[in-house]
């Protein structure tokens, strides 16, 4: 996904409940619970960013190495993407 960058959902209500993020689509009744790890990509995504620099900033903030981590995140964002709560935006750059 070269060139594709990843963003908070605008019509997604958030609120960060110590070391979990509560989701709240406009459009559902159900609250969404992000652990600690998928709040810290939530709180990353606040502003557009690659999959790559949020697995960059990850394998930082943890001390993890970039390969152990490239999947989950990956995933995360395929699932988040699905869900609706965040969009896909094209890089000003390309």
């Amino acid at each position: 996904m070269a060139g594709t960058l990843f963003v908070q959902a605008p019509q997604v209500l958030w609120r960060d409940a110590g070391s979990e993020i509560l989701l709240a689509p406009r459009d559902r009744q159900d609250v969404d619970v992000l652990s600690p790890t998928a709040g810290a990509v939530w709180r990353l995504l606040g502003q557009p960013v690659s999959e790559e620099e949020l697995v960059e900033a990850l394998a930082r903030a943890f001390s993890v190495p970039v390969d152990a981590i490239r999947a989950d995140v990956s995933d995360l964002l395929a699932d988040l993407h699905r869900r609706r709560l965040i969009d896909e935006v094209a890089d000003a750059d390309d």
